[in-house]
């Protein structure tokens, strides 16, 4: 039993612990004992390796009943298939992985000789042992992101992100697809740079350049628009300016991302914004900006979504432009979620007030000519909305204007 907060409830588990003398080198979870758990399934996977690098997993669900108003619990309610005796021997299992047949390794290694077919000519593998994992900076239930330090030659070594998918068959492909499509995209300076992959003992690695944090931290930082500077505006305005460009780049590739937030946009130490996540950008989420799409039962970012998508699941170039509104909405509100008057929302209201007509008002302190963008971004017909290049225009032309994102006063 576990007192609940709202809808959700704290979940504890026992701790994993060695029973031989190989020892633990890590353990990684896609959860942590004792985190808040929401209503509904929620898919446990614990990842354990010993000084060998010799690897267990125990995976088990997490089911937490709505409560009632009479009581002041909610009972999750663990349903574990084999967990228990896993936990309880899973270094012993650990030591006879190192003579399994073939048969028995997990998905990931069964799946590496397929994806290594699929690496493009160009792009440089690595081996797990030139990395030094670091600090995390991003986890979610197929995948995590890391600082890491990348060792080229003794000489050359540099600090990079590493995301790493964790055993899900599941989403192998889609991770296979994003370093494709980076790799399709190489070359733009405002798109994140791939540096290489890790495919080794079903290990799976993109390596991608550093970056300084995610624009909706950002955002973040600034708590009132009326503490915003002349200087941050004219940042913030550069930051719009780069997206537009690899918008345009992705549309010249024939890549639409489906995903365009401020979120997934990463500003570098020199302060340029790069458009990142091209595969599993729905993994690696905050509660709350994703949700179950009502028909298509898929999580995805409703509030960032074009009323096609939302109606039929169709995403082109012209539905990552209506996202670009919504991203430009987000700037100029230093990174609220859109549509904060309907809360909660789910897709088939959000379908039919927007077809209708409905949109979301211009925000305090905006100037007009960024609200004007917004809605032509937000056109019901997608052939109305702008292109990429006609929006990079558009802000080219009002940074010689020395014209803004925020009213001054």
């Amino acid at each position: 039993m576990a007192r609940h907060s709202a809808d959700e409830a704290n979940v504890t588990w026992h701790a994993i612990k060695a029973t031989d003398n190989d020892g633990i080198s890590e353990i990684i979870s896609t959860h942590k004992s004792g985190q808040l758990f929401p209503v509904g399934n929620s898919k446990v996977v614990i990842s354990v390796f010993d000084h060998q690098n010799n690897s267990a997993i125990c995976s088990f669900t997490v089911t937490v009943n709505s409560y009632s108003s009479q009581n002041n619990y909610i009972v999750p309610v663990v349903t574990v298939c084999g967990c228990i005796f896993l936990l309880a021997t899973i270094f012993a299992v650990i030591r006879a992985k190192t003579l399994r047949p073939l048969h028995r390794y997990s998905r990931l290694e069964r799946m590496e000789n397929e994806w290594e077919m699929k690496i493009p000519v160009d792009v440089k593998t690595f081996k797990s042992s030139q990395l030094k994992i670091l600090d995390i900076l991003g986890e979610g239930m197929f995948s995590k992101v890391h600082k890491a330090k990348l060792t080229l030659t003794p000489e050359d070594v540099r600090m990079v992100a590493v995301k790493i998918l964790k055993d899900d068959a599941e989403y192998s492909h889609t991770f296979v697809q994003e370093f494709q499509l980076l790799d399709k995209l190489k070359g733009h300076p405002n798109v994140i740079e791939l540096t290489g992959v890790v495919f080794e003992r079903g290990q799976c690695c993109i390596i991608t350049e550093l970056m300084r944090k995610d624009l909706l931290d950002y955002l973040k930082e600034w708590e009132d628009t009326r503490k915003v500077t002349l200087e941050f505006d004219k940042l913030l305005f550069e930051f719009a300016l780069h997206i537009t460009r690899a918008l345009e780049h992705l549309e010249n590739q024939q890549v639409v991302h489906r995903d365009i937030a401020a979120r997934n946009i990463l500003i570098s130490f020199d302060d340029i914004a790069k458009i990142a996540d091209f595969g599993l950008s729905r993994d690696i989420y905050q509660k709350g900006q994703y949700q179950r799409h009502a028909k298509q039962g898929t999580l995805v970012p409703i509030r960032w979504m074009a009323p096609e998508s939302l109606l039929t699941g169709v995403y082109t170039n012209k539905t990552d432009i209506w996202s670009y509104g919504e991203l430009l909405w987000e700037m100029v509100t230093l990174g609220d979620t859109p549509y904060p008057e309907f809360l909660p929302i789910d897709s088939d209201f959000l379908t039919r007030q927007l077809c209708t007509g409905y949109r979301m008002p211009k925000p305090c302190h905006c100037t007009d000519d960024i609200y004007g963008m917004m809605r032509h971004c937000w056109r019901n017909d997608p052939e109305e909305r702008p292109t990429a290049a006609g929006l990079s225009n558009n802000i080219s032309r009002l940074k010689r204007c020395n014209k803004g994102l925020f009213l001054f006063e």
